[in-house]
């Protein structure tokens, strides 16, 4: 599998557009009375290609 954050990849041709891809992942640490102390938020979202 090759993951990359470029447009193109050399040597490699894009044959097909398979659509966009997401993920998202929350996190919370420091639990007091209720209230999160420290909480990370990430978000990556792009297009997923076929290579030949």
């Amino acid at each position: 599998m090759i993951i990359s954050t470029t447009p193109s990849v050399e040597g490699q041709p894009i044959t097909d557009y398979k659509g966009i891809v997401s993920g998202e992942a929350i996190m919370g640490v420091g639990l007091d009375d209720e209230v999160i102390n420290n909480m990370l938020m990430v978000s990556a979202s792009d297009m997923a290609v076929k290579l030949t």
